[in-house]
């Protein structure tokens, strides 16, 4: 939403409230986007089976997620079980894991593959592999060098691709993927290049390496062109690639079904969220059945009670409130607060604000697992109820709790509702918050600059020079536009310029108009004019800008040149500009007409002009007062 927070002619355009805009994605991610997929139930079910029922990768795997949580000794009883059934990775594992290198070093070396496959067996190549699955990457990163030294191994050159990508050093990726693929290692390189251009939102070149004919049959490749698909808006076919990859969850009674699906844990987090990504476009598009079908997909592989909340939402969205309620009510062990919330939704769209008051103030003796988001509107939302029902003791306590509770970013947005309702006490209160302590949120110079404009407004100039000198600083053109506007109202006119001209360097078309104003109450005009015009040249026409050269236009006494950019503005919708244009003609009743319709817009320089208008028709008492009124709203004529 955008309005003047002050009068122009011959005052100053302020730039409008800094409104909350929806942030557009940088990059394409495979990680956690909607759900927090690596808490999911299933996943701790298919670890503990797996281990169970003797998958020494699986063992393996856990071993090393455990050393990365610096759970060493857990992880060395684990190793150990690994080398019981077997495994020679897990004596390694278990020698690195006591840091003890000579000793995985001697096992490496006198191993029986190295006795069958001299050509292929590199020590260092192993030993920097488990170290990379510890997640030491520092240490990974100098046995991978070591091992580069020695010459030999398998996937070597794919492998340092894999590190730099996971400590998110793409270029250094990119440039060993290349040797890989140059050195025909493996088809490895050519997945890691697709994931790496796929995440920097380079579409069409990671379609090309997923494209690839060794890749006709890979469900990795078939995950990725779904993703890429659907990000193109080309939903059908992304459902195409998705079924390609597809893979069905295994019987928890075969440990070779298990080992098989940890294996491909990371392709099946990819369906996962592949699902979920169609579900939420269908959503988004309103085609909820669809939606609902691809949700409960998601929700059959992930068992995620964040993809169960969406599958209530869908049930909601339909009007099919038994369903919405008993998919909700499946939260209430692991989830209260979104079991309530979802609930509460219900009785909402049902008309019931009593039951939904009560399951709203249930909802909030929990927190969401899922949703921050969600414990703000759920207060939010109270705040309303309260609001409608007139009670203000509760409303009050209700937007306390929400202050103290909400994001900055979202007493940013609070702030903006309330200013636009007028609430300025309550608007001040949230964009306070988010100004003075979110220094790290993305609204914070827009609070500082709208707390400015509130300060401007009671005429707390201090104060609102304040707010406007820290934002200032941070580079934002409309902070330093007000400064310029408040310097000039206190008649310091060479620090207005400056203020000014700062902000037009970093883009403000605003402050040209207001630099213009500037020169003009110093009797620049030829200056004036000649920035109006460069402006015009450069922006295009704007009906103040238009109105401003008509002023400065019949101000030089070249009235033909005045009337026709009054014209232009009043052709662009400018009121004050219409009404001169019917004071030209003659038509005074349709020029006080429009003179008012003005100031209904709160366009106070309509004052000066209804001034002008009574004294050519002979008011002179009315233009006194009219010219009284411009002087008390600080209209420059």
């Amino acid at each position: 939403m955008k309005y003047y927070c002050l009068s122009f002619l011959f005052l100053f355009f302020f730039s409008p409230i800094h409104s909350y805009e929806t942030i557009g994605e940088g990059h394409y991610c495979l990680s956690l986007h909607f759900s927090e997929i690596n808490e999911r139930d299933l996943s701790n079910q298919h670890k503990k089976l797996s281990i169970e029922n003797g998958c020494t990768y699986a063992l393996l795997k856990e071993g090393c997620n455990l050393i990365k949580n610096n759970q060493k000794e857990q992880a060395k009883e684990l190793f150990k079980k690994s080398i019981e059934l077997g495994d020679f990775l897990g004596s390694i594992a278990l020698a690195i894991a006591d840091n003890d290198i000579e000793q995985a070093i001697y096992l490496e070396e006198t191993h029986e593959d190295k006795i069958a496959y001299p050509e292929e067996h590199n020590p260092m190549k192993t030993i920097a592999g488990m170290y990379f699955m510890m997640g030491n990457n520092a240490a990974a990163e100098k046995y991978y060098k070591k091992a580069l030294e020695i010459g030999v191994g398998s996937d070597l050159y794919a492998d340092f691709g894999r590190l730099y990508k996971e400590q998110n050093k793409d270029d250094l990726a990119i440039h060993y993927y290349k040797i890989a693929f140059e050195r025909n290692e493996s088809s490895h390189s050519l997945i890691g290049l697709g994931e790496i251009y796929y995440e920097m939102g380079k579409l069409d070149v990671a379609q090309t390496f997923f494209e690839d004919e060794r890749f006709k049959n890979d469900s990795d490749a078939a995950v990725y062109l779904a993703l890429i698909h659907y990000h193109k808006k080309d939903i059908p076919t992304a459902e195409q690639y998705l079924q390609r990859a597809q893979v069905a969850p295994p019987s928890f009674t075969d440990p070779q079904q298990v080992k098989i699906y940890v294996e491909n844990e990371n392709r099946r987090e990819s369906i996962i969220f592949s699902l979920k990504e169609l579900a939420t476009a269908y959503y988004e598009e309103k085609k909820f059945d669809k939606a609902l079908e691809y949700f409960i997909q998601s929700f059959e592989l992930s068992n995620n009670n964040e993809t169960l909340i969406c599958i209530g939402n869908s049930y909601l969205k339909m009007n099919q409130f038994a369903l919405a309620e008993n998919t909700f009510r499946k939260l209430l062990q692991k989830d209260p607060f979104d079991a309530y919330y979802g609930c509460a939704k219900i009785e909402k769209k049902k008309g019931n604000s009593e039951r939904e008051e009560a399951l709203l103030k249930e909802s909030l003796k929990h927190k969401s697992h899922y949703s921050f988001r969600a414990h703000e509107k759920a207060l939010t939302r109270l705040v309303h109820i309260y609001e409608n029902n007139n009670n203000d003791t509760l409303k009050e306590f209700y937007l306390e709790q929400l202050l103290t509770a909400a994001s900055y970013d979202y007493c940013f947005e609070l702030g903006v509702i309330y200013q636009q309702k007028n609430n300025i006490y309550w608007a001040k209160k949230f964009y306070k918050k988010a100004a003075e302590e979110g220094w790290m949120s993305a609204n914070y110079i827009s609070s500082m600059y709208n707390l400015g404009a509130i300060y401007t407004y009671e005429n707390k100039i201090e104060k609102a020079k304040n707010y406007f000198e820290k934002a200032a600083i941070f580079g934002d053109p409309d902070s330093n536009d007000a400064l310029g506007i408040l310097y000039t109202q206190q008649k310091n006119f060479s620090e207005a310029e400056k203020f000014f001209l700062i902000a037009i360097k970093q883009g403000s078309i605003n402050s040209i108009d207001n630099l213009a104003i500037l020169y003009c109450r110093q009797d620049r005009i030829d200056e004036a004019i000649k920035l109006l015009l460069k402006s015009i040249d450069q922006n295009g026409p704007d009906s103040n800008r238009l109105f401003i050269l008509g002023y400065l236009f019949e101000k030089s006494n070249k009235l033909e040149l005045a009337a026709h950019y009054y014209k232009l503005s009043s052709e662009q919708g400018n009121l004050c500009a219409t009404g001169i244009v019917h004071q030209l003609n003659g038509n005074f009743e349709q020029a006080e007409k429009y003179f008012n319709q003005a100031l209904e817009e709160k366009r106070y320089e309509a004052y000066y002009h209804l001034s002008i208008l009574c004294e050519q028709i002979g008011k002179p008492k009315q233009a006194k007062e009219y010219l009284k009124m411009a002087d008390e709203h600080g209209v420059f004529y």
